[in-house]
C-alpha cells in the first residue's frame, strides 16, 4: 500500500485512489490519499476500521474504465 505511513493522525477527507502518480498529485491539492498496488485488491475490515476512526469521511477515486468501475463496485460493502 502506498501512503499509508505519510497520513496524519486524523482528518476531515480520506481519498483511497489507483494509484502513487494519484497520490502525489492529490497531495499537491492538499488532500489525504493511499493508493492499493492495485484497483483489484480490497480494503479489509481490520483496515477500513482504523481508517474510519481516523477519518470522517472516505471516498474511492478509482480510474474511470472497465477495471476501475468493477473495484468501485466491489469497495463499496467496505464503507
Amino acid at each position: 500500500m502506498f501512503g499509508l505511513e505519510q497520513l496524519p493522525k486524523s482528518g476531515e477527507l480520506l481519498i483511497i485512489t489507483s494509484s502513487l502518480k494519484d497520490i502525489m498529485c492529490l497531495y499537491e491539492l492538499g488532500f489525504s490519499s493511499i493508493a492499493f498496488q492495485s484497483e483489484h485488491i480490497n480494503p479489509t475490515e481490520e483496515l477500513m476500521s482504523s481508517l474510519k476512526a481516523r477519518f470522517k469521511r472516505i471516498v474511492f477515486l478509482y480510474d474511470l474504465d472497465v477495471p476501475g468501475m468493477k473495484s468501485s463496485m466491489n469497495t463499496r460493502g467496505s464503507m
